[in-house]
Parts: structure tokens; sequence; C-alpha cells
């Protein structure tokens, strides 16, 4: 996905910790503009289609205080709890979400049908 977004002026951070079942976080993050201050942010998350052509979210988990997945409560919850602790590109994708205003961040979740190969991108608007 990077290598279409580069030529547009887009650089990747690193939205992913390493949790009790391996990689967990953001799947894609990526900026135009400096990290410090980005003049644009994309957060990308990839699920497999089902067989109905639908994608499901992970629902939040209210023992933990995960918020829903994609929301923007969640995007700040692994920039606050997850990133923010860790250094180097997670620490300055946990700053870039943090500095950026509520509803600056576009989200898109990347749909993958095992069946066909085919990828679809859905924009999710005020989710």
């Amino acid at each position: 996905m990077y290598y279409k977004l580069r030529p547009s002026g887009y650089s990747i951070g690193d939205g992913k910790y390493f949790g009790k079942n391996g990689n967990n976080g953001i799947d894609g993050f990526y900026y135009k503009g400096d990290i410090e201050n980005p003049t644009e942010i994309i957060v990308m998350e990839s699920k497999q289609m089902k067989i109905n052509g639908s994608v499901k979210l992970n629902n939040g988990n209210s023992s933990t205080g995960l918020p829903s997945q994609m929301k923007e409560d969640w995007i700040r919850y692994i920039a606050d709890n997850k990133l923010n602790n860790l250094t180097g590109l997670q620490k300055q994708t946990a700053t870039a979400i943090q500095n950026s205003p509520v509803g600056f961040i576009k989200k898109y979740v990347v749909a993958v049908d095992k069946a066909t190969g085919e990828v679809n991108f859905l924009k999710l608007g005020g989710f």
C-alpha cells in the first residue's frame, strides 16, 4: 500500500506495538509533511472480507477501556496507552496523533477478499 502513497508525498509512521498476541495496534499510519507537525494523517486497518462482502471491526472492551476499533477514541487510546511508552518512530507516531485536532485523522479500512484477490478501500466518515 505504501508504494502507492509515497509518490503522493506520504511518509510512513509506526502504529504497531508488541502485545500478548503478537503485533497489535494501527496497521497503517501515513502522514504528509513533518511527523512533528503533519499536514495530513491517514490511519488504515486491514481486514478480511466476509463471504457476504462485509468486514467487521473489533468491538470495544469495557474492562480494559479499549474503545471500538477505528473510532477516534481507539486511535488516541493506542497513541496514549501503547505507543507513547515506546521510543523512536512509534513515539513520534503517538505524538502526531496526540497533537492532531479531533476529526483531523482520515480513517480507512482495507478489505481483502481472499477468494478473488480484490482489495477494497472503505473510507470511514464520522465513525
